[in-house]
């Protein structure tokens, strides 16, 4: 597998991970709501509330998953640009990027890979970045040393 192929792995992983959990909590406290409902005879509205709260909450957070998941789809690991974008393996003098999702650090053959959305800060100024760019990110310059 091709570094970028394990790169876009990571992220698919993460993402499922991620999916995974949600629905799980929202499955316990659907539960605990309907549990809520079949035994008390006087309502507790303090604690169904937090539990609609958090039903709603993580609703939001599995939607942000989800859609994370569908950019992660568009991404092609088998495409090289000269030009850094959505789906390119960034390396800089002090630090090396996958422009995709935000799923934090990734270590490949140990090397550290920070996976960044293309609108966080660090990415929107990776984008369209070849190779010899520099860039100033948090009072440090960054110079493009390879785009995958």
């Amino acid at each position: 597998m091709t570094l970028k192929e394990q790169l876009y792995q990571a992220c698919q992983d993460y993402i499922d991970k991620r999916i995974v959990n949600y629905k799980n909590e929202l499955s316990t406290i659907k539960e605990s709501l309907e549990s809520m409902e079949k035994s008390s005879d006087e309502s507790d509205d303090s604690g169904a509330g937090k539990l609609h709260t958090d039903f709603e909450k993580y609703n939001s957070y599995l939607a942000e998953a989800i859609n994370q998941k569908e950019q992660l789809k568009q991404i092609n690991p088998q495409i090289f640009t000269e030009h850094a974008r959505m789906g390119s393996a960034v390396r800089t003098n002090t630090a090396q990027y996958f422009i995709s999702i935000s799923a934090g650090k990734i270590e490949i053959d140990g090397t550290i890979y920070y996976a960044v959305s293309p609108v966080s800060p660090i990415g929107e100024l990776l984008l369209s970045k070849k190779k010899g760019d520099t860039f100033e990110f948090n009072q440090k310059v960054f110079e493009i040393i390879d785009v995958l």
